[in-house]
């Protein structure tokens, strides 16, 4: 019985029939299994050699080609997305986007001397959307640039009042001039439509240099603050230019 509960565990169909319905009769199971291990022998020496069986499929699933060379899902899904790392460097509200669309603009080549000038005449930089949130890239921004010598005063209406890395936090630049700080450097981490707005306080102020982050962009308020007497930097970090033309960009694991 215990050898039939075996026999018939490893069966399927109409072999685990047959071996049952030759144990009614009386015949021993041994014959049936024979048969069967027999017919499996018989298949597998039929079968071509090459991968183990589910390989084909499994190779599918990953996205491997014919020829054994392919990519993961992961880098798929990647290739496939329409998403960029800063999807609005090549945008503006003003020119960049017309009917929903993006248009391509030039990009923007800046001489070393001119960003290390620009960073070597600041002293205080007003951080326009500064974060208090230690995961966010303004805080980290924030952060780096005072370990570097810099006086960073947050602007953010959402944390006005508030303490961000031992600085009092502004709701605007316009709030912040009125309290007595001067900054000589607007760092705006905000949307690129946002750039205007942002602009006419810089120049009330009478900010020296306008400074847009990475993915930020908008050259019509940008020529508004040269026209004014700013020098302005677009599409690019403060923290990863200091690093990279002081020589400290070997930190970030980069040649």
């Amino acid at each position: 019985d215990r050898m039939l509960m075996r026999a018939c565990r490893s069966l399927h169909g109409p072999a685990r029939t047959g071996l049952l319905t030759g144990r009614l009769k009386g015949n021993h199971p041994s014959a049936s299994v024979t048969a069967q291990t027999q017919a499996h022998a018989t298949a597998a020496e039929k079968k071509p050699a090459g991968k183990p069986a589910g390989m084909e499929n499994g190779a599918a699933m990953l996205g491997c080609n014919k020829g054994g060379v392919g990519r993961s899902l992961i880098s798929q899904r990647a290739a496939a997305s329409k998403h960029t790392l800063h999807p609005r460097a090549l945008s503006s509200t003003s020119e960049g986007e017309k009917d929903g669309k993006k248009a391509d603009l030039p990009p923007l080549v800046y001489d070393d001397q001119y960003i290390k000038a620009n960073l070597g005449n600041t002293r205080v930089i007003a951080m326009v959307g500064a974060s208090s949130n230690w995961v966010r890239p303004s805080y980290f921004a924030m952060k780096y640039l005072q370990g570097k010598g810099y006086r960073v005063i947050p602007i953010n209406p959402g944390s006005a009042g508030k303490t961000i890395l031992g600085e009092k936090c502004y709701k605007d630049l316009i709030e912040m001039h009125a309290d007595g700080v001067e900054a000589d450097m607007v760092d705006v981490f905000q949307k690129s439509e946002k750039v205007p707005a942002i602009v006419e306080q810089a120049i009330q102020i009478k900010a020296k240099v306008l400074w847009l982050q990475l993915g930020v962009r908008n050259d019509e308020a940008c020529a508004k603050a040269e026209e004014a007497g700013m020098k302005v930097v677009q599409d690019r970090c403060p923290k990863i230019e200091y690093s990279r033309l002081y020589g400290e960009i070997g930190w970030h694991g980069i040649n």
